[in-house]
């Protein structure tokens, strides 16, 4: 192990929490090291390069479940309905933990964004980076229908009137889907953006958020 003495602190502080899992977790969750930024210092990155003295946080990106359900919630349309049947139909609203694994298919959404095969024992699933997954998400009829969605929501939250109306719809989308505020090159280009797309602009430029490697990855 790289870090020998944080083992033998949490084995002692694990044994003596009452061998709590749950206290175990949060002493990680809430600690300083595990809530660092992606972002690496130079100082950090010139002593270890491959991050073996954990000086930033591994960015990672988010399962498959995780993926659709952040769109669904973005776009204000996620049924957060406890309980009742799984369906087959991924453009229903429903959350991700309802929707049935096909043995027999392979072929969707799940499995495209790496989601575990269920005819094997996986004890920890892989995470690929392939053309067809920016495909999926920028052409997908469920992913454009969340588009418009987004649109719909962000014109319902921001309505049209004041002069600044276009600039503070840009920022709510950008903290529904990122939590931050745009950067000010953001703003003009999501602006040009729908300027440019006539009465598909705001469509467009949700489906493009939407899409963003922002969205799906923890940084």
């Amino acid at each position: 192990p790289s870090h020998p003495e944080l083992l033998d602190f949490l084995a002692r502080t694990f044994r003596a929490g009452g061998r709590s899992l749950k206290g175990l977790h949060r002493r990680i969750v809430l600690s300083a090291t595990y809530r660092q930024s992606s972002a690496a210092r130079a100082a950090a990155l010139a002593a270890a390069p491959e991050n073996v003295l954990l000086g930033r946080f591994r960015a990672r990106r988010l399962e498959a479940e995780a993926i659709r359900d952040a769109m669904l919630a973005a776009a204000g349309t996620l049924d957060r309905t406890r309980g009742g049947p799984a369906t087959h139909d991924v453009a229903l609203p429903r959350r991700s933990l309802y929707l049935q694994t096909a043995r027999w298919d392979r072929s969707g959404f799940a499995t495209l964004f790496d989601a575990a095969n269920p005819d094997a024992s996986v004890e920890r699933r892989d995470t690929s980076t392939v053309a067809p997954q920016s495909l999926w998400l920028m052409n997908n009829p469920f992913v454009l229908g969340l588009a418009r969605d987004l649109a719909a929501r962000l014109a319902r939250d921001v309505p049209d009137g004041p002069p600044d109306a276009p600039e503070r719809r840009v920022e709510r989308a950008w903290r529904l889907l990122y939590g931050r505020a745009p950067r000010s090159a953001e703003t003009a280009a999501a602006l040009e953006l729908v300027a440019g797309g006539g009465p598909a602009g705001w469509p467009e430029l949700a489906n493009v958020l939407l899409s963003a490697t922002e969205l799906v990855h923890v940084d």
